[in-house]
């Protein structure tokens, strides 16, 4: 399937946002950077990183063996 291109540098589904860009800095209103962290994500600190790798492998390492000795337990039950 082809692929529809403009012939303008900007492709089409882009130049109403720049058009709005370019007149908002024309108004002398500054817009903030698109890419920015929002507000309310918070990141852990990079010494954390180990200790929390460590408690995930624990956490996923106690639910396998809950799962694995539920499964004994069921199909000996059904066995019997």
């Amino acid at each position: 399937m082809p692929q529809h291109r403009s012939t303008s540098a900007t492709p089409a589904r882009h130049c109403w946002r720049a058009k709005e860009m370019h007149q908002a800095e024309a108004a002398g209103v500054r817009r903030s950077p698109r890419r920015q962290v929002p507000r309310g994500r918070t990141y852990q600190p990079a010494g954390r990183y180990w200790p929390f790798q460590i408690y995930e492998t624990a956490l996923f390492a106690l639910v396998a063996l809950a799962l694995g000795a539920l499964s004994m337990w069921w199909v000996r039950r059904r066995l019997v």
